[in-house]
Formats: C-alpha cells, structure tokens, sequence
C-alpha cells in the first residue's frame, strides 16, 4: 500500500508535516521495501503493508509559514489474510483406477501457502462404504500437497481440502462429490468358419482361422486370450467326452488352428482386461479378481463349432473307341513241343506288336483235323502253301484277315 501525503497551501507554503500512527494491538506496519517494523511515517510518499489484521488509523498534521494547521485521519480495516483451497482431480471416475488429487489454493503473495500443513479428508457416503474401500498411496507422508489412491468399490465419496499460509491463517473447508462408475467386464466373442478344407498342397493340413471379436464396452484393454478347442475323435456329435486343448495363450486376437484331421472342432475362447486408462491403477492395491474376465460359453453352440472336411475328388472320362482283332491259329499235327513254341512266338512277335499300335486282340489256336470235322459249317477255306495270309470266312461269323510274319510254320 502507498500512504501519500497530498496537502498544500492556497496562499502560502507547508512548512511541517507530522505523521501519527494507532496500531492495533498485535498489529504490525512493515516497509515493503525490506520488510521492516513501521513505528513513524517520516517521508511524503510510504510503501508499506500491514502484517495483521486489525483497524489502523493514520493521521497527517500540516502547518504552513503564517502557523496555521491543519490534519486528517484515514481508518484501514485489514483483514485476515485467509487462503482459498482447492484441488484438482486426475484421472477417470471408476473403481480399482488411479486417481490423483492435486491440492492447490489461492493465498496473498507474502503470505504463500504450506503445503505440509495441508489437511485432506476422503470418506465414502454411499451406505455400505466404508473407509477400506479407500486405498492411499502415501510414497511420501510428509507430501501434503496430493492424494493418490483409488476407489476399491462403485459408490459416492466425498473429497475435502483445508490449507493454511504463512500468515497462520487456515481456509475453509473446499470439497466435492465423486460418484465412482463400476468397472465393466469385457465381452468375449469370436468368429470362425462353418467349415474348411484341407489343403492338398500343404500335406492335406487345413488351417482355422479364427478372428477375435472381443471387447471392454467401458474402454479397457484385453490384455489376455486363452484361446482352446475340442475335437470330436470318435465322431459321434458330441463334445461331452472330449478334452480342451488351448492351442493360443498369446494374447493372439487371430490364432490359427493347423489340423488334419477331418472332423468336427469346437472352439471357445476366455479373456481377461487390463486397466485401460492412462492413469493405470495402483499394483499394490489389486488381487487377481480385481481383473475382470468373460467366456464364450454363452455363445450359440453353432456359432462356435467347425468342420475339417476332404477335398472333393474331380470326375472325368472320355469314351475312346478301341481296336479288336480275333485270331485264330491252325496247327497241323505235330508234337507238343513244337506247340509250345508256336505260344511263344504268339507271346513276342504278334501280341506285343499289336499291343504297340493300341490293338486289342483275342488269339486262339485250332487243329487242322478239328476244322475238317466242322466243314459242314465253313463256307470257304482258303489255304495256300507257303502263303503269308489266309482267310477263313465262318457261317454267321464276322470276316477276319490275318497278316503273319514268317515264323518257319505253316498258318
């Protein structure tokens, strides 16, 4: 504060300015300049300011060159310089989360507050709450200036925040409502193909791809997918009388079953959500029940089943029209070696040409004598010594023409 003598003389000269101060009791008048006691103004212009509170009175005496006087008296009330608390909240509304109050305040600036003296009171309202629902981080007692703990149950609770200055002057109470949100369990949920087929490329392996479609519907993180199936070994419909096998335990949100079995998989899938917020949570206050989790046993047993199932085979034919011949060899009366040999011969030379040149062909053989005792059913043989062909025309039989190679035997 400035205290600044103002007076003059219409017709003459100030020759005596007198300053008279009344302090309180307890009260205290400084110089802003170096904070020193005030007991007498001596100067025109005073920079000063009033330590306590209390009403003070300032008198100026002016007297001029003829002895004339004059004076007045200003009265300052000071009033207790009272700090204002306040805080700030960081972090979400919702249990089992990290939630920091940051006390803050608004105090004259020579009179700034201590934070050490600050006084917090969190309690809860909503029945049934109770103080151990509240968990305090206290890293460091003596640091007053914030709170960090988390709610461990949904609810309505209260803040309060009390801060005292230098001056030795204590605010009232700042306080606010905190209606903490429960913490929502993840949805689990997939999706998988009726069916599959094995791959004939990759060793008949067919690969199940799978896709996760889960979710936290508050905003968290899964930060864990045990993925597991069964198979119906015995194929008979029924999953009741097998084992799971978890085949993913990754945190995999598309895992990949390599099969090659044909049959029918059932697939299920558990998650469990982390604390998804910036803010985290506080470690040393959450169990393993704190993370919550979901399954899909609840999913419609179709939607979870899939089958393994074979290629298909290809069907294709094309009609060929095949070449035929019958024929038939005359073998005069000789021994049966010679027999034999005319069998061999049939084996290397004819059948096996004709198999070379895609020609199917019926061969037999026949006594000269059992075809004279048949003539009643030839029409015409002709038989010439020597010759390389013959042709035997049969009743009601088709005409066959053979072509012999030299062989040293006759027919």
């Amino acid at each position: 504060m400035v205290i600044k003598n103002r007076s003059y003389d219409p017709d003459g000269e100030i020759k005596e300015v007198k300053w008279t101060l009344e302090i309180p009791t307890g009260g205290v008048i400084k110089k802003s300049s170096d904070n020193s006691v005030v007991t007498q103004f001596t100067e025109d212009e005073n920079r000063v300011y009033f330590d306590k509170e209390g009403t003070y009175k300032v008198t100026i005496e002016v007297t001029d060159d003829w002895g004339k006087k004059d004076s007045t008296t200003e009265t300052i009330v000071v009033k207790p310089a009272i700090p204002n608390a306040y805080f700030e909240p960081v972090g979400p509304y919702k249990q089992n989360r990290k939630l920091q109050f940051v006390a803050g305040g608004s105090s004259p600036s020579r009179y700034p507050i201590i934070t050490n003296l600050n006084q917090w009171v969190i309690e809860p309202v909503t029945s049934g709450l109770t103080a151990d629902d509240i968990k305090i981080r206290l890293e460091n007692p003596d640091n007053k200036g914030e709170r960090v703990l988390l709610f461990k149950k949904p609810g309505q609770y209260r803040v309060k925040l009390k801060v005292t200055n230098t001056a030795g002057h204590t605010s009232e109470w700042y306080e606010k409502l905190y209606d903490i949100q429960p913490d929502a369990p993840p949805v689990a949920d997939f999706n998988v193909q009726s069916a599959y087929l094995r791959n004939p490329e990759d060793r008949n392996v067919s690969e199940l791809l799978i896709r996760d479609l889960s979710y936290s519907p508050d905003g968290d993180v899964i930060n864990k997918r045990v993925w597991k199936y069964k198979f119906d070994s015995d194929n008979d419909g029924s999953f009741d009388d097998e084992t799971f096998i978890v085949f993913d335990a990754a945190n995999n949100p598309s895992p990949v079953i390599r099969t090659s079995h044909v049959g029918k998989y059932l697939v299920e899938l558990e998650v469990t959500e982390g604390f998804g917020e910036p803010t985290g949570t506080l470690d040393e206050f959450i169990s393993p029940e704190d993370y919550l989790k979901a399954n899909t046993d609840n999913k419609p047993l179709q939607e979870k089943k899939t089958e393994v199932i074979n290629v298909q085979p290809v069907v294709a034919f094309e009609a060929q029209r095949k070449k035929m011949v019958d024929i038939v060899f005359t073998v005069g009366d000789v021994d049966a070696g010679k027999v034999w040999g005319i069998d061999n011969k049939i084996d290397i030379y004819i059948k096996s040409k004709l198999q070379q040149n895609g020609i199917y062909s019926n061969i037999t053989k026949v006594n000269v004598q059992e075809l004279k005792n048949i003539s009643n059913s030839i029409n015409q043989i002709n038989w010439n010594e020597g010759a390389d062909r013959f042709v035997i025309d049969l009743r009601d039989k088709p005409s066959c023409i053979l072509r012999v190679e030299s062989t040293g035997y006759n027919g």
